[in-house]
């Protein structure tokens, strides 16, 4: 009889071993180390690669995802983030959260579309564009009542409950439009336009988004291409980074320059205020803005009442295309045409991690942190749309 007893305790405690490895398992944890890009340590083999893809799940799926959690990333946690949820889609040039963090618009290789990323549920929004290669190019005002696009020389306005075109904004002199951003008041769109090879073009447009129409212009005699820009939280100033690296920030109200410096001493990319307006993250490359070499690459932080340089962040490989803010402004992150993303504490310098997101060696990463700040997503040209959480 003890025997007995004493094998279906056994059996019991093996049930419950095995239960519980199951459920520990995560998909990748970030390392904290600094990539070995030249010799390709820290990237999968294409079978591997292949076999990761394989376990992707469906767009639509019947489950309910683990995805919901009130874990914000901080730099404490940083380095323990893992791959939650991952998107089969066509290759990703921009995407941008809804204010509510619930959906994800995405600028593919093939339309524009939205994500449910609790349902996985996807609305085909448009066809195919010709989005631009260059700065923000997607992005919802702060109600989410509203979706802009940039298609290559202008730029549509949806509403995003009847999916409706509201308007075009098109007057760009046949040149490229790349960044653009929404006031915090909801009142204006920013659009920043030029040629990165023509010099002696481009500015800053602003629109009312009540009517569509062009309000002012920002930096007319200066015919400096934009590549990129953003507005402050308070919505009193716009920082906008030109072809050549040139950092202007501008205060909206009176229509004046209220500081500029060089941001990168090449090519400029990437632009972010910091939540409390105190910093400035800056982003691109050391080559020439006219040429196609985005080696190597710069990453700087700025202090915003001054303009003085604080730290140099040193890591990537290439040119740093896309930069974001977690919600209390405690972590950087940033993205590469490496296909890696790296983040930051910005009051320190230190690199808190990083992973690596892409098989390809150049790739136009995109990063962007959820309006909560517990989520982190990633997508790239050579990658899906990735959600990352602390587990």
């Amino acid at each position: 009889m003890k025997a007995k007893k004493i094998s279906f305790v056994v059996v019991i405690l093996a049930v419950i071993l095995i239960t519980a490895c199951d459920g520990a398992q995560m998909t990748e944890v970030i390392s904290s180390e600094v990539p070995e890009i030249e010799n390709n340590e820290t990237r999968l083999t294409d079978d591997e690669h292949q076999a990761e893809k394989q376990k992707d799940p469906p767009l639509v799926s019947d489950s309910e995802p683990h995805l919901r959690s009130n874990n914000i990333i901080t730099p404490k946690n940083a380095n323990q983030l893992v791959e939650i949820q991952s998107y089969k889609n066509a290759p990703v040039f921009d995407f941008a959260w809804s204010p509510d963090g619930n959906t994800l618009a995405l600028a593919t290789s093939s339309r524009v579309s939205l994500i449910d990323i609790h349902t996985h549920e996807e609305i085909i929004w448009d066809s195919k564009k010709n989005f631009p290669s260059i700065g923000h190019f997607i992005s919802f005002n702060p109600n989410g009542e509203m979706l802009a696009v940039s298609s290559g020389k202008q730029v549509e306005i949806y509403d995003t409950e009847s999916q409706t075109k509201l308007f075009i904004l098109d007057d760009f002199e046949d040149m490229g439009v790349f960044g653009i951003a929404f006031s915090p008041d909801n009142t204006k769109l920013a659009t920043g336009w030029g040629h990165p090879w023509l010099p002696d073009t481009g500015s800053v447009k602003i629109w009312d988004m009540s009517s569509g129409k062009l309000v002012t212009e920002l930096g007319r005699n200066l015919k400096e291409t934009i590549c990129n820009l953003a507005f402050n939280q308070e919505g009193d100033l716009l920082g906008t980074i030109g072809v050549e690296g040139q950092v202007r920030i501008w205060n909206i109200l009176e229509e004046t320059e209220v500081i500029s410096f060089t941001g990168t001493s090449g090519y400029g990319e990437s632009i972010a205020f910091s939540p409390d307006g105190s910093l400035l993250a800056v982003g691109g490359a050391a080559s020439d803005g006219r040429s196609y070499s985005y080696k190597p690459a710069e990453l700087h932080l700025f202090d915003l009442s001054s303009g003085d340089l604080l730290f140099d962040l040193e890591g990537h490989q290439s040119l740093v295309r896309s930069l974001s803010f977690n919600k209390d402004g405690d972590v950087l992150a940033s993205a590469s045409m490496d296909g890696t993303v790296h983040l930051w504490n910005p009051h320190t310098g230190q690199q808190l991690a990083f992973f690596d997101i892409s098989d390809q060696t150049s790739d136009w990463t995109s990063v962007s942190f959820s309006p909560d700040g517990t989520r982190l997503a990633t997508a790239g040209y050579g990658d899906v749309l990735r959600l990352w959480g602390v587990p």
